[in-house]
């Protein structure tokens, strides 16, 4: 979009608007001020909070109760524009980024049909984001997915609903990578060391935590399906005996 001819090419159509979502990319200031009406975003967070490129999954990981969409107004600031409107959203214990993600689609497609209406209707509001607020969500790369054991059963299961649908949680037993798609975290202390199988059934693979005890749920081996843990016992009890650990994955933690 930084390239003179399709600028001019925009310019040609005599634009009344800008919609801009998940677009990932600045938008040239040239451009900003081509719309009749203004450059619009629909961000899935309650803005200043969680600015960039992962607010679903930050505010999965930051254990929040409440996210939301917001609609700003373009600047060439990251997602720094004034806010139009903004709805709220509740976070529920069993959201994944997956199911959030929907949420917010769903509200910010009808957030945004009634944006258009007030600009149109000149019934819009500007309102400044306050940028001491401002928290910011950087991008997801494959290696954040890896479990770090040290940390808390609460902790694990937050980066486990974060990372699904992608790139998905993932731990190391025997040389095995097993992608963990669910999991819930159980306040069971153990004196175990963090990564340590305590027990195992068809309810779930029960492993130590820094604080608390991670129990899996639903695990994928290297290509193959995800199966729930019924399943997977079935198969590889020894591989998930009590006593086994998983390994220590080095990554950016």
């Amino acid at each position: 979009m930084r390239n003179a001819a399709a600028i001019q090419q925009v310019r040609d159509l005599v634009p009344d608007i800008f919609i801009d979502v998940a677009y990932g990319l600045f938008i040239p200031e040239e451009m900003l001020h081509l719309p009749r009406y203004h450059c619009i975003n629909v961000h899935p967070s309650l803005l200043p909070r969680w600015r960039g490129a992962s607010p679903i999954q930050a505010a999965i990981l930051a254990g929040d109760e409440i996210t939301g969409v917001s609609i700003i107004r373009l600047s060439q600031k990251l997602d720094a524009g004034d806010i139009l409107q903004q709805q709220k959203i509740v976070i529920t214990e069993c959201d994944t980024a997956a199911t959030l993600l929907n949420k917010t689609a769903k509200i910010g497609a009808q957030l945004l049909l009634e944006t258009l209406t007030a600009l149109e209707n000149n019934r819009c509001t500007y309102v400044p984001q306050n940028d001491t607020l401002s928290t910011y969500a950087p991008k997801i790369e494959k290696a954040d997915a890896a479990l770090n054991w040290n940390l808390s059963a609460i902790e694990l299961e937050r980066r486990i609903r974060a990372y699904n649908p992608w790139p998905v949680a993932y731990a190391i037993i025997k040389q095995q990578t097993v992608r963990i798609w669910e999991a819930q975290a159980l306040a069971i202390a153990v004196t175990a060391t963090s990564g340590t199988i305590v027990n195992a059934s068809k309810s779930g693979i029960d492993v130590a935590t820094n604080h608390g005890t991670l129990r899996l749920t639903k695990l994928q081996f290297s290509g193959k399906k995800p199966l729930t843990t019924a399943e997977i016992i079935n198969g590889h009890s020894q591989l998930f005996a009590i006593g086994q650990g998983f390994e220590k994955i080095m990554n950016n933690e």
